[in-house]
């Protein structure tokens, strides 16, 4: 497959490959993920919170049960079940002052335990069902007696730790608070999200005063091509836009300055740099289409930001407006929730639970296992070139889906010729009459006509448009909507494939540099290795598995 667009994949593999020769040599990440999921029977995990006095106490929680670990995550245990109740975990909280006492809410009320997780009681239960459902909770730092929860149906709040409940009348009543978020540097400013609105408390939940995020628009046209080269947009105004409102899924304050936040939503992350009076879209790449699930703050780094999604965890640094996937050590992109917690030996340490687990950061450490095996720069990029590259998989990738350039410059060229065929009418009436005999007599005047209304007549007329002959409208209207989808259609596939693609190769690189222990942990990666060469084959017709056959098959060969 040659010609237009070649050179353009050509450059932007040009471009990928040296990105990731830079990468490679830079080392950027400082850490790999490391699976620490002994003792735990649940695989999709919602929630983690750490111990801020103790980064070895964790607990984290699964649809019914929360799990305990004190020693770093090398072993848990349950403290908490629901199993066979139809009870759901909602959150978990973790008293700043008091480490001790640990807070779960759940669909049937907010429970307690003041002595880490040995012994439980239900201090809060609403009236109904959707006030028993306790979303969120937060511990004033100032006044740990001060409680405040969000359920389904509105905040409630506490003042003598959780004996006496209040309903906050400032908020809508109606409305499900899922997050409560208290500022470090300032433990009187509050902020409660509910699914379009931040809610802001400058007083302490005295009252408070309603903030939006900008909602985002989506063209409502969304145009598919095929290869009959047919519109199939919906029967709607061209210029017609539909307005979409971002679903908030989490708030982060700064650590350090409480007039910076952060919000993600359900398909971007906004920040605010005067305590959300006014909201910009974090400026960025590799997150733009991600399905938000959590955002924290490092509380040592300034501006930088992790961000969990249904594609991996995203470190960002809003400096610089640069992103980067920490990828290394995850078997899993499906991510629900983060924690980040400080230590002296690694900057801070990152948690996150996924669909396959916990995993926790740990600083890289690849010399002495690469040199063991005499792996480096060299022989680790030679081992896959029995694989197509990615110029190879992209090519394949355009000619799947039948949008490569050429086929634009073909529908241009066919709307060209057409303006040289003429316009052909044809004209055929059955009515005519083909014989007139008028005649007067005395009496008056009239005709003769036998033939009345039983003749026939026709016509044939060819014409060109000279307009048509120049640049047809065809071209300037049809061929370009259909142009511009094909282009957005194309890029889509392209970044889709280029992803998949250097996932794939970055799990291979990691097999060999940082081998997987245990047979758990060698089948997940080998899994996570096929479903990306599937992924790939999904886009591209089986090609990489075809070219695989070709070769010495999936995966690396170690070198000695």
């Amino acid at each position: 497959m040659r010609g237009h667009g070649y050179s353009f994949i050509c450059a932007v593999c040009f471009f990928i490959h040296f990105s990731v020769i830079s990468l490679a040599g830079a080392d950027t990440q400082e850490f790999v993920w490391k699976r620490v999921s002994d003792g735990i029977r649940d695989s999709d995990l919602k929630v983690v919170r750490v111990t801020p006095d103790n980064p070895n106490t964790v607990y984290v929680s699964s649809e019914n049960v929360v799990y305990k670990t004190g020693d770093g995550g090398k072993k848990w245990e349950e403290v908490l079940s629901f199993r066979g109740s139809g009870n759901i975990i909602n959150t978990i909280a973790i008293n700043p002052s008091s480490p001790e006492t640990v807070y779960t809410g759940t669909k049937e009320g907010l429970y307690r335990s003041n002595d880490g997780g040995e012994s439980w009681e239900k201090i809060f239960r609403g009236v109904g069902e959707s006030e028993n459902d306790v979303l969120a909770v937060a511990i004033s730092p100032e006044n740990i007696d001060r409680l405040y929860i969000g359920t389904r149906r509105g905040l409630f709040f506490s003042k003598d730790n959780g004996v006496n409940w209040e309903k906050d009348r400032h908020l809508s009543a109606n409305d499900a608070v899922y997050i409560i978020t208290i500022a470090d540097t300032a433990p009187y400013i509050i902020y409660a999200l509910t699914n379009k609105e931040i809610y802001k408390s400058v007083n302490s939940g005295a009252d408070w005063k309603r903030h939006s995020i900008p909602s985002s628009k989506k063209n409502k046209n969304n145009y598919r091509v095929n290869d009959n080269n047919e519109n199939n947009s919906d029967d709607t105004d061209e210029n017609e836009e539909k307005e979409v409102e971002a679903r908030l899924i989490s708030i982060a304050v700064d650590p350090n300055n409480s007039n910076i936040l952060y919000a993600g939503t359900s398909e971007r992350i906004y920040v605010s740099l005067d305590g959300s009076v006014s909201w910009d879209t974090v400026r960025g790449t590799g997150f733009i289409r991600l399905d938000i699930r959590h955002i924290v703050i490092d509380p040592e780094e300034k501006d930088t930001l992790y961000i969990a999604s249904d594609e991996g965890i995203y470190k960002y640094d809003r400096a610089s407006e640069r992103s980067e996937k920490l990828y290394k050590g995850l078997t899993t992109t499906d991510t629900n929730f983060l924690d980040i917690v400080p230590t002296a030996y690694n900057g801070a340490t990152l948690w996150a639970v996924t669909n396959k687990g916990v995993f926790k950061t740990e600083a890289a450490n690849q010399i002495l296992h690469s040199e063991r095996y005499g792996i480096n720069t060299e022989n680790v990029f030679g081992m896959l070139d029995h694989e197509p590259g990615i110029g190879e998989i992209l090519e394949a990738a355009i000619e799947y889906a039948n949008v490569h350039p050429d086929k634009v410059r073909k529908w241009k060229k066919a709307a060209a010729n057409r303006a040289w065929l003429p316009k052909l009418e044809f004209e055929y009436d059955n009515s005519k009459d083909w014989q007139v005999s008028d005649y007067c007599v005395s009496g008056g005047c009239g005709n003769d006509d036998i033939t009345e209304g039983k003749g026939s007549k026709w016509s044939v007329s060819l014409t060109w448009s000279l307009g048509d002959l120049i640049w047809s409208d065809d071209q300037t209207s049809e061929i370009d909507k259909r142009s511009e989808a094909m282009v957005e259609l194309r890029d889509d596939i392209l970044n889709e494939v280029t992803r998949l693609y250097f996932e794939r190769r970055r799990l291979q690189y990691e097999m060999v540099l940082a081998p997987p222990q245990g047979v758990q942990e060698k089948i997940e990666k080998e899994l996570r290795l096929q479903e990306l060469t599937a992924n790939i084959d999904a886009l591209t017709g089986s090609y990489l598995s075809k070219r695989l056959k070709q070769g010495s098959g999936v995966g690396i060969q170690k070198k000695s």
